[in-house]
């Protein structure tokens, strides 16, 4: 996530930023299985909620050969977009598998192109056998195959049709069973694009894993616009030469939370008080004192 481009973080900010011109509807996932025994029965994703979905995937009927040694067992797995919706797909028709940061919009990314209306595109085949195929040098009895299978983990590109214009969006998707869809969003003002990834938030901190610097924030602490409370900006095992200068760090990053008006005056003075108590940047700690700065008081939700 460190590593994503300095334009796409730009532009996930701006997109929070603009109240009634850009939101991003997430929605947690995963999706249902299927009806057992129902060979390709749909799982369908409605991204805006209205009743009606937008884009189907499908299990295909499981294959069988008896050539011996080579004999193997194959289910694949379809992903369709509904009446005039549309995939990113690759090169060769194949359902698109894009990486986190990914850029969905009206211009398709880089060996993607957007699809007829309706298309629906192959994603990947789980595939087992009794004697196992020389993948590699090993032997291995199972597998997948197909775009998802390369990648093991991506983004699906949606764009979908609704009566205010095209709405661009993502689906998570992931190898295993009983379900390939982990979750799903999409952009609310139409002709915007998003970004893959976007609107995903695991510590639920309000900042998108995209951009969040301090993904495992403890709940209910303040962060900042990077999504780092204070005391992962100022962690009590960090390389202090002192308690002082431990309890001066936390001060001048208390002073920032105030100014951006993160915490409260008493919030600021309490967590003070508990860095100077803790034995931080001392050598050796007393046993039974406090040893870092708790944000459990942060009023911030």
């Amino acid at each position: 996530m460190k590593h994503l481009t300095s334009f796409y973080a730009v532009t996930a900010l701006v997109l929070t930023a603009i109240p009634g011109k850009s939101a991003v509807v997430y929605s947690p996932g995963p999706l249902p299985p299927p009806p057992p025994f129902i060979i390709g029965a749909p799982q369908p994703v409605d991204f805006d909620g209205d009743g009606v979905s937008e884009v189907e995937f499908t299990t295909g009927l499981t294959l069988c050969t008896m050539d011996v040694p080579t004999s193997f067992c194959t289910t694949p797995y379809f992903i369709g977009a509904a009446s005039t919706n549309q995939l990113l797909v690759n090169d060769f028709l194949y359902s698109a598998v894009l990486p986190l940061g990914g850029w969905i919009g009206d211009v398709p990314p880089t060996n993607t192109l957007w699809s007829t209306p309706g298309f629906r595109g192959y994603l990947t085949a789980s595939w087992w056998s009794l004697y196992g195929q020389e993948i590699n040098g090993q032997r291995v009895f199972s597998g997948w195959t197909g775009p998802l299978g390369a990648a093991g983990r991506g983004f699906v590109g949606v764009r979908f049709y609704a009566a205010d214009g095209a709405h661009y969006g993502w689906i998570r998707v992931g190898l295993g069973f009983p379900t390939l869809v982990l979750d799903w969003a999409y952009e609310s003002e139409p002709d915007t694009p998003i970004i893959a990834g976007a609107g995903i938030d695991h510590d639920h901190d309000s900042v998108w894993d995209l951009v969040d610097e301090c993904p495992n924030t403890p709940a209910g602490e303040a962060v900042n616009a990077d999504g780092c409370s204070i005391g992962q900006l100022v962690p009590c095992d960090g390389p202090w030469r002192s308690h002082g200068e431990y309890v001066a760090r936390v001060a001048r990053v208390i002073i920032e939370f105030r100014r951006q008006g993160l915490i409260s005056g008493a919030d600021a003075r309490a967590i003070l008080r508990v860095a100077a108590r803790s034995d931080c940047g001392k050598t050796p700690r007393r046993p039974g004192h406090d040893s870092q700065v708790s944000g459990h008081r942060n009023p911030i939700r």
